[in-house]
């Protein structure tokens, strides 16, 4: 499995969200963009979580 870059994710989201509110976009496509997104998005999410827990650990050990 892919080691989880959270910038990298985040340009990909852009990069999609920006078709997504493309008036012309494909809309035979926009369903996998958008489940996508929401992967990224969760991805995201759970990477953040995951940062501030490790920097309360620390912030708490002093």
């Amino acid at each position: 499995m892919k080691q989880f870059k959270y910038d990298e994710a985040m340009a990909e989201m852009e990069t999609l969200l920006k078709k997504i509110e493309d008036p012309s976009a494909d809309i035979t496509k926009m369903s996998d963009e958008i489940k996508r997104v929401t992967e990224l998005t969760r991805l995201c999410r759970n990477y953040i979580k995951g940062k501030e827990e490790e920097v309360d650990k620390i912030v708490n050990e002093e």
